[in-house]
């Protein structure tokens, strides 16, 4: 499956949104996956891979804010 770069560096830099916001308010990663109902192991593999589906992307959007 090919992924532009666009898409990658958007990828990129909502994770980076995700783990400023995971510091800045002192969550850990379970913290942070009970307050957005995603399991740890989803988490940990967006913040390796870069990745992140778009539908998992709006419900996280959502759910702490980001815009």
């Amino acid at each position: 499956m090919w992924i532009s770069k666009v898409n990658k560096m958007l990828n990129r830099d909502f994770i980076n949104k995700i783990m400023q916001l995971k510091q800045d308010r002192g969550f850990t990663l379970h913290d942070l996956s009970k307050k957005i109902d995603i399991p740890v192991s989803t988490l940990e593999r967006w913040f390796k891979t870069g990745r992140i589906n778009k539908l998992y992307a709006e419900v996280v959007k959502d759910k702490l804010g980001i815009h």
